[in-house]
């Protein structure tokens, strides 16, 4: 689906921050059939293109120490007072805002639970050429522990409406809540199967009806069963053809299945990591992103974090360590390296020749 606007807090663009750019490149051209050009205004890095049209960049990361990850950029017509927002609501300024050209405006900030993401204020570049296609973004999920100190924060910042949609054969009767020591309020009751549907929630623009059709963005609560050293972040998911063949694809290039492949109400649904670590997730037959992507995740994401084998026969075990590595802990600098619009935009790059076959 071609792109031409997002609306305030949006996700609008996804970038990997890597050890090996080049690796990055072979990796992803595989994979979703990406051709990449360089990113001439900073001298580094990768635009990744889906048929002509910008999907993502791909950057080396400065500082080793920096976590691999996949970083989601969130759009807004303000960035300063955005970033001022932000503070006043919680969360913490990371840096900028820095000026990318006459492309726009980034900075990086956390929520209130750690999470880490980018603001991007557009100048002649919006953002995603094409959206929910295969080899293309879909959908992103906070992941988080503080589920009402986010809720509430994102609410504050970039206006979101908020919906917890309930699953299949779950009534809307809100279970008791549960209060951390924190003062977080947490869905849950002796009756896992009715608390199930509070552990996930759905944001929706400022003015945009409660409804899972007009999700922008999702929220899943991190259970006692994912390891305590995995940080807080942000899942990107690309929209794929064939979930399962896809999961056995980033096997066969290097990478991990973390969980799934999986069949949800939604979708056929995995998360996997690449072969530098960057973890995201892939999913195909959605019939709608924003209600399919989140349900399946906010199941998945913690039976995934043990030792298990997939429906394939695929070794999925990481340990804390890994996983915290992969998901990018604390990531104070750099998150957001540049985002350079395609040749359809007016602006010129040589294709590399990397495209991939695709799955």
């Amino acid at each position: 689906m071609a792109r031409k606007a997002f609306t305030e807090g949006e996700p609008c663009w996804v970038e990997a921050t890597v050890p090996d750019e080049e690796a990055a490149r072979r990796f992803y051209g595989e994979l979703f059939g990406w051709s990449f050009a360089p990113l001439s205004a900073v001298g580094h890095g990768s635009l990744a293109r889906l048929r002509g049209r910008p999907v993502a960049a791909l950057t080396r990361k400065p500082d080793g120490r920096m976590p691999t990850t996949w970083n989601l950029y969130l759009a807004t017509r303000d960035v300063a007072d955005t970033l001022e927002r932000i503070q006043r609501a919680g969360g913490q300024a990371l840096g900028g805002p820095t000026a990318v050209g006459d492309f726009g405006l980034r900075a990086p900030a956390a929520d209130p639970g750690g999470a880490v993401f980018t603001l991007w204020q557009p100048g002649v570049h919006a953002g995603f050429g094409t959206t929910e296609e295969p080899g293309a973004y879909l959908w992103a999920e906070v992941h988080t522990r503080k589920p009402a100190r986010v809720d509430a924060f994102y609410t504050a910042v970039f206006g979101y409406g908020l919906t917890t949609p309930t699953r299949p054969g779950v009534d809307g009767a809100e279970p008791p809540a549960v209060v951390d020591e924190e003062g977080d309020t947490l869905a849950g009751s002796g009756d896992a199967e009715r608390a199930a549907p509070y552990l996930f929630g759905l944001w929706t623009p400022e003015g945009a009806p409660l409804d899972p059709e007009y999700a922008v963005l999702g929220r899943c609560v991190m259970g006692p069963e994912e390891p305590a050293p995995l940080p807080p972040y942000l899942l990107t998911y690309f929209e794929v053809e064939d979930c399962a063949a896809t999961a056995r694809r980033v096997v066969e290039l290097g990478g991990r299945v973390r969980f799934g492949p999986e069949s949800t109400p939604f979708g056929e649904l995995a998360v996997v990591a690449d072969d530098q670590g960057a973890v995201f997730a892939v999913m195909s037959g959605t019939a709608d992103p924003g209600e399919g992507a989140g349900s399946g995740a906010a199941e998945g994401e913690g039976e995934g974090s043990g030792d298990r084998e997939s429906a394939d026969g695929v070794d999925r075990g990481e340990s804390a360590e890994d996983l915290g590595e992969a998901e990018g802990a604390g990531a104070t600098e750099g998150a957001g390296a540049l985002v350079e619009p395609g040749a359809e935009d007016g602006w010129e790059g040589g294709e590399r020749g990397e495209k991939g076959n695709g799955s």
